[in-house]
């Protein structure tokens, strides 16, 4: 959490985006990963949809594979 903190300060810092958007498969754990990211003060949006999708509808990010248990990590 302290991580993604980091980079959405230093998004906002850059003059970029800071929100972090966060999807899964069901939406589940992207809720439950947006809940803390907001009790820490990260500005979040939840992709409630296809994630492949997204940029179709306006959503601006590319995917970058990451080997975490995390899955993906998405940037604006």
């Amino acid at each position: 959490v302290d991580e993604v903190k980091a980079w959405s300060q230093e998004a906002a810092h850059a003059g970029g985006d800071p929100r972090v958007r966060v999807y899964c498969g069901s939406g589940f754990r992207a809720a439950a990963a947006c809940s803390m990211l907001e009790r820490v003060g990260v500005p979040v949006e939840h992709i409630d949809e296809d994630a492949e999708l997204a940029p179709s509808r306006g959503v601006p990010w590319q995917s970058e594979a990451s080997e975490t248990t995390f899955g993906k990590a998405l940037t604006a």
